[in-house]
């Protein structure tokens, strides 16, 4: 815009008033900012913080005891027992296994989880133990039932004279 130009043509104008608004947004964040501040500030002079003491009750130290307790089986054993709910599983079915799988204690499930690869992003409960276990001995059913229905090439590209 020049000295000797009156009027702003309208893209001039438009600039300006962008330049208006980004100064009002400005100011509007800066006093936000104060009035979170000053609340803040309120709040701490005013309303007391009550801080109770952390009583342990018999209950929670129940609690940290029976998650401390060691399971019963080795790994090798934990492997063992895994094997045979396999085979159970492949011969009788799953709810046998599901109902073995609950009877046994969840330390040992634990370990069994542990030994077959199974990873948890928090605390597992009995029940998903169960359930990951038994997603595990599926798919060793399967892989094990797994047969090739046709020869691999190298052995079908083959004639009498070059065996």
């Amino acid at each position: 815009m020049n000295e000797n130009d009156l009027f702003r043509d309208p893209i001039q104008e438009l600039d300006r008033l962008r330049e208006d608004l980004d100064q009002i947004k400005g100011l509007l964040r800066d006093i936000a900012q104060r009035m979170g501040q000053i609340e803040r500030h309120a709040k701490r002079a005013f309303i007391p913080i009550k801080r109770e003491p952390k009583t342990s009750t018999v209950a929670s130290r129940k609690r940290r005891t029976a998650h401390e307790e060691p399971p019963t089986i080795d790994a090798q054993q934990a492997l063992g027992l895994f094997d045979e709910l396999k085979a159970i599983l492949a011969s009788d079915g799953y709810q046998i296994v599901m109902t073995k799988l609950e009877k046994m204690s969840t330390p040992n499930l634990k370990l069994m989880a542990r030994e077959l690869g199974l990873t948890f992003k928090s605390k597992p409960s009995k029940k998903i133990l169960g359930h990951k276990i038994l997603g595990r001995m599926n798919e060793s059913v399967m892989l094990s039932t797994n047969v090739n229905l046709s020869q691999p090439l190298s052995v079908e590209g083959r004639t009498e004279d070059e065996s």
